[in-house]
């Protein structure tokens, strides 16, 4: 098979998205839908990779994809995917195969990209292009094929007779063309259709004039084949990945209770014989070790959970909480930049930010690290074995040693010994006979 490159157009305004931005760098279960494209299309080794962008977008794409080692195409004007791949074609050297894609399409698969490439090779054809089959083909443009296996041409909607409307074949928008036969194919696309573009599906009809043949492969599922040109479009492909993580999660031994009902970004590790409860959001870089229960509506960002711990419900982890084994935290327990060592407790509405928390120390309900001082933030240390009662406040910067006591109620604003018991309150006076004030 000759050599395989890649092109993935992305070069459009995102106008329905109603976005600054690209729509296809809109956040799909925590990274842009892009690197999901990207991700499939690199386990393809093409030879190159090929980014069509506006001028306006260029300096986001370069950040976004930096990882990927992208060359970039700048479209000036959108002038229809026609004319993005005549842009593209100029990164491309004479001959070899290109795969042509959406770039709107984040579940695509790597199986289906190869089965639309190999169709070309073992076809003799020209190109192939990728259909699916739906109940209503809406604005999608149809496939009009000899039996199915060969495409006649492509009629996009919006020029469709009554007749073609009811094609229920749709294109899906993926090609895989001979890069020479493309070149001067595209060189004699014309604009004469309701839009006033230039379309690359009518190169379909051109291969056929030209007495070429031109394939079609059906997708086997139309899901991956879902495009994000509206948010809400996009909250479906959200909802769609959601699924397929959660069940892949399953599948390596996590118990998930509602898989329909959690919210688990792709990048996030869990280990086996984990629980997740319902409604529970695991974000970012996040890892979850063995044994771990979390509980219902418990939310973790970007954080590190021991094995055999216990989290919630209404639990919450925000970006570098660190918890070692066995760890504790209970119902609206707030953890932020901290370090909670082995078998610690946080049982109870509580605040621990930018604190380190020894092994075995029990943190009692209502307390919190005061660790901002209207400037700066800074830390509290808490060491090994200490017992802290209900209701304390720890002024930041400070240091509890190991073993210590701290009497519920207490503001700590100095270190605290090894062993030592600390009140820091005011004392209490009861005041006889007291009269209320009259209103």
């Amino acid at each position: 098979m000759s050599a395989l490159y890649t092109m993935i157009l992305a070069g459009g305004k995102s106008s329905r998205f109603k976005t600054k931005s690209s729509k296809v760098l809109y956040p799909i279960c925590g990274r842009p839908a892009l690197h999901y494209l990207l991700d499939a299309t690199q386990k393809l080794r093409p030879k190159e990779t090929i980014l069509v962008v506006s001028p306006t977008h260029q300096s986001i794409f370069k950040e976004a994809c930096a990882d990927y080692h992208c060359r970039f195409a700048v479209q000036s004007k959108p002038a229809g995917s026609g004319d993005a791949v005549r842009v593209g074609l100029s990164k491309l050297p004479k001959s070899g195969k290109v795969l042509i894609l959406s770039g709107d399409v984040p579940l695509l698969s790597t199986n289906t990209m190869m089965q639309l490439c190999e169709k070309v090779h073992d076809s003799a054809a020209v190109g192939s292009v990728l259909s699916m089959k739906l109940s209503c083909g809406g604005a999608y443009g149809r496939v009009i094929s000899s039996a199915g296996e060969y495409a006649l041409r492509i009629v996009e909607a919006k020029d469709c007779t009554e007749d073609e409307l009811e094609i229920n074949e749709v294109n899906a928008g993926i090609y895989c063309v001979d890069v020479a036969w493309l070149r001067s194919a595209i060189a004699k696309l014309g604009c004469h259709n309701a839009q006033n573009e230039y379309y690359l599906p009518d190169i379909v009809a051109m291969a056929n004039d030209q007495g070429h043949r031109f394939a079609v492969v059906q997708a086997a599922c139309a899901d991956e084949l879902q495009g994000m040109n509206t948010r809400v479009e996009a909250a479906k492909i959200n909802r769609t990945k959601r699924l397929q993580i959660a069940i892949r999660h399953m599948g390596a031994g996590v118990d998930i209770v509602d898989p329909e009902n959690v919210y688990i970004d792709d990048m996030v590790k869990i280990s086996p014989d984990s629980h997740i409860g319902p409604g529970v959001c695991l974000m970012g870089d996040t890892r979850i070790g063995a044994n771990v229960f979390i509980h219902a509506y418990s939310v973790i960002q970007d954080s590190v959970v021991g094995d055999g711990s216990v989290i919630g419900p209404f639990g919450r982890l925000r970006p570098g909480a660190q918890l070692a084994e066995n760890v504790r935290i209970g119902n609206f327990v707030e953890i932020k930049k901290s370090k909670l060592g082995k078998g610690s407790k946080v049982n109870h509405l509580t605040y621990i930010g930018d604190a380190d928390v020894g092994a075995d120390s029990n943190i009692g309900c209502g307390t919190i690290t005061c660790n901002y001082d209207g400037k700066e933030k800074h830390r509290t240390k808490i060491g090994k074995n200490v017992f802290v009662g209900s209701d304390v406040a720890f002024v930041a910067p400070v240091t509890i040693k190991d073993g210590a006591t701290i009497a519920a109620g207490s503001v700590v604003t100095q270190n605290v010994p090894s062993n030592s018991l600390a009140i820091a309150r005011g004392r209490q006076v009861n005041i006889k006979n007291w009269k209320k004030r009259k209103k």
